[in-house]
């Protein structure tokens, strides 16, 4: 089953219009970030970290997904 379709989540658009990336609330808190290009990080909006090392995320990107995330989990 397929529970990314029950999950609360939020599209960011690029200067071009499209999605550029997607947020998704995990079951456990953290907010997963998808990019367009396929890549995948996970941020930890408690302590406000990515979890993802491998991931470089810029400041903004991962400030959006705590605010994203403390939002849904009020």
């Amino acid at each position: 089953m397929e529970l990314d379709h029950y999950l609360t989540q939020m599209a960011l658009l690029g200067c071009d219009g499209e999605t550029s990336h997607t947020l998704i609330l995990a079951l456990d808190g953290s907010v997963e970030i998808r990019f367009r290009d396929g890549r995948r990080a996970n941020v930890d909006v408690r302590n406000g970290i990515n979890l993802t090392h491998s991931v470089v995320l810029p400041n903004t990107l991962l400030q959006e997904a705590i605010a994203f995330g403390r939002t849904c989990l009020r």
